[in-house]
């Protein structure tokens, strides 16, 4: 982050308490002293020179500090620093005094990205305990900015197309930006379900280790992560997402059990997994047949040796 402290030559020993409290921080500020001549806006706009080094004190400042609020009014150069830190919503914090006319008060608090105090030490100490807040807004934006520059849109439906790539320096920026690793898509489908159905293990691994709810539910077929991957036969998912305790009883929207699905596909590890992992073999579907119903009709004398195994 940047701090800009914009003060006069009045306020320059005051200021100094600032810089040295943010610099403390490890933070990067620059002071600009306010007088007649650097800030005479005919001056500024007619010498390209001025121009530059004016701008060149606000163009990388993410946060700015403006030491006595009544600098605002006194300074020609205002109306343009107010207006460039309104368009990228920068945060101003304003000392002000007790002696500050309410009506222009109420001109400067609307401004959404505006925070006043009444003491340079009540600004101060606000900074001290929101900065890590500031971090990490400050990071999030960064990851938006190289996600803009990948030219990939903020939005759950392009994460989940980094996902189905396996793109995950992307996916991580997506994190990064902000983006919820429980977010859906426009269908409705969880991220970690994307994760299933694509086979990309790492991703399944990588979203519950960031908090994603390894039992979400799709819209479409009413799909956990753990039926989408025994409806994949992805094995190692399957073993991933129990060893993760996720839930095995879930019914889907056609009432079918994850154990039904699996006895469905034939395939004898990953019902064996689902079984020692807790499934019941004995929940019925919309057409009054458990797993075990189905193993029996189906032949899979394994499975159902296995399941009865399991029950004694």
């Amino acid at each position: 982050m940047k701090w800009l402290i914009i003060t006069d030559s009045t306020g320059t020993e005051h200021v100094k308490e600032i810089e040295l409290f943010l610099k403390a921080k490890k933070q990067k500020t620059d002071i600009f002293v306010a007088t007649e001549v650097n800030t005479n806006i005919d001056r500024i706009i007619k010498s390209e020179i001025v121009f530059k080094k004016f701008f060149k004190n606000i163009d990388s400042v993410t946060h700015c500090i403006i030491s006595d609020y009544n600098i605002i009014c006194k300074y020609q150069a205002a109306i343009y620093l107010f207006g460039f830190f309104y368009g990228k919503n920068i945060p101003l914090f304003i000392a002000r005094n007790e002696t500050d006319e309410a009506s222009t008060l109420s001109i400067i608090k609307k401004y959404k990205n505006v925070r006043m105090f009444k003491t340079q030490k009540l600004l101060q100490e606000t900074i001290d305990k929101e900065l890590h807040l500031f971090e990490e807004e400050e990071k999030r934006n960064n990851a938006r900015q190289k996600l803009f520059k990948k030219g990939l849109p903020f939005t759950p439906d392009e994460f989940s197309i980094m996902i189905a790539e396996n793109r995950q320096d992307e996916c991580n920026l997506f994190l990064q930006a902000g983006m919820s690793p429980d977010v859906r898509d426009s269908a409705g489908t969880p991220m970690i379900c994307y994760a299933a159905r694509y086979n990309k293990i790492d991703i399944v691994r990588w979203l519950a280790q960031n908090g994603a709810d390894i039992n979400a539910v799709s819209k479409d077929r009413g799909y956990s992560a753990v039926m989408d991957a025994v409806w994949k036969k992805n094995e190692e998912i399957v073993e991933l997402l129990v060893s993760l305790g996720c839930d095995l009883n879930i019914i889907s929207k056609d009432g079918q059990s994850v154990l039904v699905l699996a006895i469905g596909n034939g395939n004898e590890n990953i019902c064996r997994t689902l079984i020692q992992g807790g499934a019941n073999p004995r929940i019925k579907d919309h057409m009054g047949m458990s797993a075990y119903d189905y193993a029996k009709l189906f032949k899979k004398e394994n499975i159902v040796q296995l399941l009865e195994e399991n029950e004694k």
